[in-house]
């Protein structure tokens, strides 16, 4: 049921990193909290089931880690985007023009 639980995460993480569903993120992150919080209290109760689970459990944070990393390479990249259209003057419709690359 762990191993099931974490599976499932990382192939929604997958899923909104692989297509830049940036925006499913923010309820990931909850899901991801709340279900590394209740393995990590099940693995107190079952310690056998800790080598199988432990594996998973590191292969997702590995790729949440590497979202993370992507998330913060968007923004900064976006930060930059900003900066050059509000400094050469152009206002609202360059911005709207590069916000709608994005969605």
């Amino acid at each position: 049921m762990m191993i099931m639980r974490l599976k499932k995460l990382k192939e929604k993480l997958q899923y909104a990193s692989k297509n830049q569903q940036f925006h499913l993120l923010a309820d990931l992150d909850d899901d991801i909290r709340v279900c590394v919080e209740s393995v990590m209290a099940e693995l107190t109760r079952h310690p056998e089931k800790t080598r199988d689970v432990s594996a998973e459990l590191e292969t997702l944070m590995t790729l949440y880690r590497g979202v993370i990393a992507q998330c913060k390479e968007n923004s900064l990249r976006l930060k930059g985007e900003y900066m050059n259209i509000k400094n050469q003057g152009v206002g609202a419709v360059a911005y709207l023009d590069v916000a709608s690359l994005y969605h």
